[in-house]
Order: structure tokens, then sequence, then C-alpha cells
């Protein structure tokens, strides 16, 4: 995803991280079609999503949302929020599909909603 077209603005970054989840959820299809269904401790589901922000507002983000990354409430599915190379990297790992699809949504919609607020 380093290739990934930067944005300006925030109806381009809504728009981007719009894109960003129909495309991990077209994954997530077809992995669920590939038969790699609900997996053990051991079989793990992950994906990483890549989104190019600024240090400043990816930090932004990381202090707003990644409290719930770290909370340990999440019996189903482990989150990791970090900044590298211009981008904004969110790792999820999660015993089945269902539950990596939840985080997936989860974690977009409040990363949709701070760059909202940043550019209030």
């Amino acid at each position: 995803m380093r290739g990934g077209i930067r944005v300006q603005g925030l109806a381009q970054e809504q728009a981007e991280v719009h894109e960003l989840q129909a495309k991990a959820e077209q994954h997530l299809d077809k992995t669920a079609s590939r038969g790699r269904g609900p997996g053990s401790l051991r079989e793990m589901n992950t994906l990483q999503v890549e989104i190019p922000l600024s240090p400043k507002d990816a930090d932004t983000i990381i202090k707003s949302v990644g409290f719930e990354a770290r909370a340990e409430d999440y019996e189903r599915s482990n989150v990791e929020i970090n900044y590298h190379d211009g981008c904004l990297r969110v790792e999820i790992e999660a015993g089945d599909l269902n539950a990596l699809r939840a985080a997936l949504n989860s974690h977009l919609r409040w990363i949709a909603t701070s760059l909202k607020l940043i550019q209030a």
C-alpha cells in the first residue's frame, strides 16, 4: 500500500479511508471464499492497512485512537497502530474473519472521525 495515493484535504482523506475499508473487505471476502475460515490461536487472520498522513496528524490519531488498540478487553482481536515511512499503519490480528472485519471497521471509522476533527 506504500504506492497508495497521497491525499490532500478532508474529503480526499475520508474517501481514501472508505476506499481502504472497501479493499480490505474485498480481501476478507476472497480469503473467506478460499476456505480460511475461523482460526485457532495458532492460525490468526491478519490484515495491515497503511494510510498516508503527515506526522502531526498521525500523532494526533495515535493519541486519540491508540488507547482503543491497546485495550486488553478484546478477546477476539489485537490491534496495533503506529506511524512508519509517512503512513499510519493499522495492524489487526484476529482468530476469525468476523472479528477481523469488526476491528477493521471500528478502527477505520475512529480514524475517519479523528481526521474530521483535525480538519475542523
